[in-house]
């Protein structure tokens, strides 16, 4: 009975064409804007949820961790990988019926996304970071916030471009959500994702992007992600010195790169399933977590260390080879999750490194 009222409600809302019109794309952008907030909120929460039965509180990772014993801090993300191996090798043996990342469905495909592979995907990057894996959390927030924007649109029933065009609207809901960054969010996901800085795009990009933020502050979760300390001005040929960092990191950047993918390689090779890769990789970890449990989750303590605290460089050194290390098990063991807040870390430290060198010049 209640699948017929459905079924009779979408058919009725094929009927409506203008929901697919400009001026309503705008108002489901804005929709799609509250809802991927939401989803954010429930990524959150389903993290504290897992924190509270693990450790009895919630918070930053790394204090968890530090509250538990050695072999908790072996423990946890040797299970944590294990529950998400079993989830990804689940959703691998679904029969994908649409694309699987949301910037595939938008930028060569119809805007349909595969539900149940996604939920699995975004449920097993879910316990891989709650669990102190040392991956990014965001990716994770912003597939599942394109996921509902994809259900949505089929939901009503609106054509293929403005499907792709809404699925790029929860997108850009998801980064603005997870990151605090409307502006940027939406021209994120307009020149990486769409390829297109029009107004036609870009419109319902930042519309969908302000909605999510503003339901973020509503809901009292929004807070800048790094608090930044006060600066100095720089003036003068000073500028140089970091126009050459800039060059210096360029360079390293592909070798971050090239680690991960070699560490995927190494993995792949071993022959083991992929639900026990996740396991080995949450155990290796678990042996870094033991000594320094800074590297557990996205690196936030670390970038927050370097912004706040004079740590001396053997500190900075040996906490950049650690988090690079963790962060290379954790991706190459096959987890799902982002790496761009881990690369932070990376790009932070080099910067204070840097830095250092200079001063002492």
């Amino acid at each position: 009975m209640v699948r017929g009222s459905i079924t009779s409600v979408r058919q009725r809302l094929k009927n409506f064409t203008w929901l697919s019109d400009t001026p309503a794309m705008l108002c489901w952008a804005a929709l799609m804007g509250v809802l991927g907030a939401g989803v954010v909120i429930l990524f959150h929460e389903g993290i504290f949820a897992i924190q509270r039965l693990v450790a009895g509180n919630q918070g930053e990772i790394t204090e968890i961790i530090r509250e538990l014993p050695w072999f908790g801090r072996l423990l946890f993300p040797t299970v944590g990988g294990l529950i998400a191996g079993l989830l990804l090798w689940l959703a691998s043996r679904k029969k994908p019926e649409a694309a699987s990342d949301y910037m595939e469905a938008v930028a060569i495909g119809d805007g349909r996304m595969a539900i149940g592979q996604g939920v699995l995907r975004s449920l097993s990057s879910l316990f891989t970071v709650a669990s102190g894996g040392s991956i990014g959390r965001e990716g994770a927030m912003v597939h599942l916030s394109s996921l509902a924007a994809s259900m949505l649109g089929r939901f009503i029933y609106i054509g293929t471009v403005h499907l792709r065009l809404l699925v790029a609207s929860g997108g850009a809901a998801g980064v603005a959500a997870a990151y605090g960054a409307p502006l940027a969010a939406a021209v994120f996901v307009a020149e990486i994702v769409l390829g297109s800085l029009s107004m036609q795009s870009l419109a319902p990009l930042l519309i969908a992007a302000a909605s999510a933020n503003i339901t973020m502050r509503l809901a009292g979760d929004y807070h800048a992600v790094y608090q930044m300390v006060d600066l100095q001005r720089v003036a003068g040929l000073e500028i140089w010195v970091f126009i050459i960092l800039g060059m210096v990191t360029g360079v390293a950047a592909p070798g971050f790169l090239k680690l991960m993918s070699a560490g995927r390689e190494h993995f792949v090779r071993t022959g083991i399933p992929l639900w026990l890769r996740l396991a080995l990789g949450g155990f290796l970890v678990g042996l870094l977590l033991i000594p320094v449990p800074d590297v557990a989750g996205n690196g936030f303590s670390i970038v927050w260390g370097l912004l706040h605290e004079n740590w001396p460089w053997y500190v900075i050194l040996s906490m950049l080879f650690a988090k690079v290390l963790a962060t290379v098990l954790t991706v190459g063991s096959g987890a799902i999750g982002g790496v761009f807040t881990p690369a932070l870390v990376v790009g932070a430290a080099f910067g204070a490194l840097f830095g250092q060198l200079m001063h002492g010049l």
